[in-house]
């Protein structure tokens, strides 16, 4: 009976000092500690994506990397324009790719929506979301449950218009779309303070009943019905012909 008694006393012991242990340290932004799922001794790894060298060629940006997360596995490449909000228009691109290689080069294009990209200070990312990117991937990639970000910085001299000026122009045509439809009332003064200076431009394959007026900060047009003083319909950018 003693005996019995040491045994649980010593278990006892064990299970308090392995419960007792201090909590991990914060991690990085670019690294996750996995959890272990196997058995209770397994090591717990850390995994990262690191960008060694970020280069612009022509309207491509390539982006270095390296990583220790068991390949295959996709993920997303992307450039962004630095500092925006989480409600701002997105200014950037990015596509899915698929990473065969722990050490190599993603290459992305520095249009957005075949325009090119203002100039200014970009993030140049690649981003592992275990929730999709890892389906196809090995099980030790499979029990990452985090995302995993590696970030590098971009000076891009991109197009003559600055960063300022492709926000203004995103919110723009964010708020028309959102705001006006065929219909609506057309109030000149009003549509110039949200949009900018406009001028007034024929439209070919109508009488004067229809005007145009383009907006250029904007890059829209506005087509309205003189007599009804209402928007007929609205176009991204300077459009002639209804």
């Amino acid at each position: 009976m003693k005996k019995f008694q040491v045994l649980v006393s010593v278990g006892f012991l064990l299970t308090v000092a392995v419960g007792c242990g201090a909590e991990p340290e914060a991690m990085t932004r670019n690294e996750v500690e996995t959890q272990p799922t196997n058995t209770p001794t397994e090591t717990a790894e850390t995994y990262e994506i690191n960008i060694t060298h970020v280069a612009v060629a022509g309207e491509t940006v390539e982006i270095s990397y390296q990583t220790n997360i068991p390949v295959p596995f996709e993920a997303m490449a992307s450039v962004s324009l630095a500092g925006q909000a989480g409600e701002d228009v997105y200014i950037g691109n990015g596509s899915r790719i698929t990473v065969t290689d722990q050490t190599g080069v993603v290459r992305v294009s520095m249009r957005q929506d075949a325009r090119l990209l203002p100039s200014g200070t970009y993030d140049a990312e690649i981003s592992f979301y275990p929730r999709w990117g890892a389906a196809q991937s090995p099980e030790s990639t499979r029990r990452i449950s985090e995302p995993i970000h590696g970030i590098g910085i971009l000076e891009f001299s991109g197009s003559a218009e600055t960063a300022d000026e492709a926000t203004f122009r995103s919110e723009a045509q964010r708020w028309v779309m959102l705001n006006v439809a065929a219909g609506g009332r057309w109030d000149m003064d009003a549509f110039e303070q949200r949009l900018g200076p406009s001028e007034e431009i024929e439209v070919e394959n109508r009488t004067r009943v229809i005007v145009a007026h383009y907006f250029p900060r904007a890059d829209m047009t506005i087509f309205v019905n003189v007599p009804l003083d209402e928007v007929v319909v609205w176009r991204i950018g300077r459009e002639t012909r209804l």
